[in-house]
């Protein structure tokens, strides 16, 4: 029967050294018997992190440790992840001391009054100059079940993209994903809503930047690029098909393209602001339009005239209660 590894693993390869170059020398690398490879993997942001959060020999873990080297290995008080889904709670907590009442459709359902008092996406409020309503409905949840599901799937795809591009370049794609999905959500209906999934959405679609613009540095680590690349089509595939059991139901209570939106805005601003990771394979490259660089211009330039298009439409074409035009052809 094969063995089967994880990570944790091969925390104490660095305890012998001499061991660990022998085993090298004899092919016996973790990543690919090569130890080009064994040091690029080292450098990848994610392996860092976890080998140096995550000490406890791989057979004395408790339970719990085990889940969160699982699904949040790098999550602490002091991450983003934590910061917001601490934000979220609170604001959840709020939104049930001043609503007025439940409703009957979920479980601590927040009535769309109280919403709109806290600051939820309504396209006439929002074409009368209150723009905060394109950010503050990341942080408002409709019901008990919305904000335990988007605080799951925060520290599990949170906990792995912000150790790969930073806290502040997290933080920036969170926000702006969001922002961008509230955007078309307001050119596409004039339901009052409300939640994290734009923003969430736009995680996914930062991490898919991620492999996009790193796609050849991480030629000499594909285990770790496998793993991304099949993280990112599970949520997906997950999302897509809640979308479409929501869709089958009479009264649709998804805003799917404020999903869309909060994706293809994370990912063309993500491609922007992705660092580039510096391994064997692109390390000794001559500077000029790489294919590197030539992601981050386009996603750059994409995200911005899509927010000028967007807005300029928002504010000239959209009218409350009337669709524009790109809409109801669409519909």
């Amino acid at each position: 029967m094969a063995n089967v590894h994880r990570i944790g693993d091969y925390q104490d390869n660095e305890a012998n050294p001499g061991q660990r170059q022998a085993r090298m020398r004899g092919g016996g690398g973790m990543f690919g018997g090569d130890q080009q490879n064994e040091e690029d993997a080292r450098s990848n942001p994610l392996i860092k992190a976890f080998m140096s959060q995550n000490s406890t020999p791989p057979r004395q873990e408790t339970f719990w440790t085990m889940l969160k080297i699982y699904f949040c290995p790098t999550f602490t008080w002091k991450t983003c992840i934590f910061v917001l889904t601490f934000v979220n709670v609170t604001m959840f907590i709020i939104s049930i001391i001043m609503t007025d009442g439940f409703t009957d459709d979920a479980f601590l359902g927040i009535k769309a009054k109280t919403l709109c008092k806290l600051g939820a996406k309504d396209v006439d409020l929002i074409q009368q100059g209150q723009i905060h309503r394109f950010v503050l409905p990341i942080i408002l949840h409709v019901g008990f079940l919305h904000i335990v599901n988007n605080s799951v799937f925060l520290l599990v795809i949170g906990s792995i993209y912000e150790v790969l591009i930073g806290p502040l370049r997290f933080l920036a794609v969170y926000i702006v994903a969001g922002i961008g999905g509230n955007l078309l959500s307001a050119l596409s209906n004039d339901t009052i809503s409300a939640g994290a999934s734009t923003s969430l959405s736009g995680l996914a679609g930062g991490l898919l930047a991620f492999l996009v613009v790193n796609w050849v540095a991480m030629e000499s680590t594909k285990q770790i690029r496998c793993c991304l690349l099949c993280l990112v089509i599970m949520v997906t595939f997950i999302t897509v098909m809640l979308a479409l059991l929501d869709l089958s139901t009479k009264e649709s209570n998804i805003d799917n393209l404020g999903h869309l939106g909060g994706f293809f805005t994370g990912a063309l601003f993500a491609l922007a602001i992705t660092p580039i990771l510096h391994t064997s394979v692109n390390r000794h490259r001559m500077p000029g339009w790489t294919y590197e660089r030539l992601c981050k211009v386009i996603g750059g330039a994409l995200c911005f005239l899509w927010f000028v298009i967007g807005i300029s439409m928002l504010y000239t074409q959209r009218h409350p209660k009337a669709q524009c035009a790109l809409f109801r052809m669409v519909k």
